[in-house]
């Protein structure tokens, strides 16, 4: 039986994509050991039973009604900023009211727009003036140092528990004024080792049909920040010496490569597919110029696999693959050269593959990862302070709720689940009088 007093409720942009480090999986881990817990997302893929989507009719006070609805024992904050309806003006109020603990995935929190400042430290003060209106989310017009601003008056006023992924991330959000006297809590993300783990090559390219002395390539193509420029220079590069098969997951169709070069181009794939592909490959390239964490070097590094990542300060990826003993973290200008070394010495590549598996299995266990999260989540609770005040505020965020429903404005959709909200109200309400 379900423990319902201890109800938590995930928030992010989407269920699948990202579901290692975006609640998902935490909250599929949660149910399955008897412990509550659900999650919204603005654009659901998945057939979850547990996983709700956001209504097309959602506003920022719906969505924050629609939370507390469910009484929960805490709320995790995860990829907000793409979520149109999640108004940073709510989030003192919304942490007054329940515990609250927020991932800080990249460097959103503490900017006025961007998610990678690169080499821009305007977000140190205050910012300004921006060079950059297309991503995340294109802006038409130069509002940072409002966004900005609101930022750092909104969240300065909230209490709430911060996660962060890396050292890196805690470093860069802690020189921020939005985040001045914040503690914030290091939790490196976990990968499940059941679906992550190493295979024999050969056994793996048999299935994939990939000869056994092929050389194999693996890396990521995206748009934004993933060093898709460098990744093409350094493959047309290495095609000049050597006939190899490049596999690539991400965005489809963006690399323009020597004809000489075998590119499996997946797009987008399931992660239980994901394992054969970094199995069947001899060297992992994340040549990425800024990553806050880098879920794909974990991912491979749990299947015994060895990551080449750019040496910036800018990235975490040095950290993350334990450079230069598990993977390595070498500058752009010697990128090449390293890797045409291991393409020549494969005997060294087997020596970090097998201390990258090791450190993986420590350091990268999902498990391990939901536990830490879990306990943070009692602190959290038991850090919280109820007072009368709060009550009087849930009282009219859900009487308001209640008018919502009858205009039929239900902020999570799923069949039949508007009557069991409803309830749960009536139950909240009546266990107050």
């Amino acid at each position: 039986m379900k423990n319902m007093n201890k109800k938590i409720v995930q928030i992010s942009f989407k269920d699948l994509f990202g579901q290692n480090f975006n609640g998902h999986d935490l909250q599929r881990y949660f149910n399955s050991i008897h412990i509550d817990s659900l999650q919204a997302v603005m654009i659901k893929e998945s057939n979850d039973r547990n996983t709700y989507q956001f209504s097309i009719w959602n506003n920022s006070n719906d969505f924050v009604s629609n939370i507390i609805s469910y009484n929960p024992w805490v709320v995790h904050l995860h990829l907000i900023h793409c979520i149109p309806y999640f108004d940073i003006s709510y989030l003192p109020i919304l942490c007054s009211i329940v515990p609250v603990v927020w991932t800080i995935h990249d460097l959103w929190a503490v900017t006025g727009h961007c998610v990678h400042p690169y080499t821009c430290t305007k977000w140190k003060k205050l910012c300004y003036d921006c060079q950059n209106y297309e991503y995340p989310i294109p802006i038409v017009h130069d509002n940072v140092s409002i966004s900005n601003y609101s930022k750092k008056y909104h969240i300065q006023r909230s209490d709430f528990t911060t996660i962060v992924a890396s050292n890196f991330m805690r470093d860069r959000i802690s020189r921020s004024p939005i985040f001045n006297n914040k503690d914030i809590n290091v939790i490196p993300f976990g990968v499940n080792h059941d679906i992550f783990h190493a295979e024999p090559s050969c056994v793996v390219r048999r299935k994939l049909q990939i000869p056994e002395d092929e050389l194999v390539l693996f890396g990521r193509t995206e748009r934004e920040h993933k060093g898709l420029g460098i990744l093409r220079d350094l493959l047309n590069g290495l095609a000049e010496k050597y006939n190899f098969t490049f596999i690539s997951v991400g965005e489809k169709g963006l690399l323009s490569l020597n004809k000489n070069i075998k590119h499996l181009d997946l797009g987008w794939i399931d992660n239980k597919k994901l394992p054969d592909y970094y199995n069947a490959s001899n060297l992992i390239l994340m040549p990425s110029e800024c990553e806050a964490f880098g879920v794909m070097a974990i991912e491979a590094m749990s299947c015994g696999k060895f990551v080449i990542a750019l040496d910036s300060n800018d990235s975490a990826l040095p950290e993350v693959i334990n450079s230069p003993h598990c993977g390595l973290s070498v500058s752009r200008n010697d990128l090449i050269n390293a890797v045409n070394y291991f393409i020549k010495n494969r005997n060294i590549i087997k020596e970090h593959e097998n201390k990258s598996y090791e450190y993986a299995k420590i350091n990268y266990n999902f498990y391990s990862y939901a536990n830490k999260i879990y306990n943070l989540y009692l602190e959290a609770n038991k850090k919280f302070k109820y007072s009368n005040d709060k009550y009087l505020v849930i009282d009219q965020i859900l009487k308001n709720f209640l008018i919502d429903k009858k205009e039929h404005k239900n902020i999570f959709y799923k069949g039949g689940h508007a009557k069991r909200i409803i309830n749960n109200i009536i139950r909240i309400l009546q266990r107050r009088k």
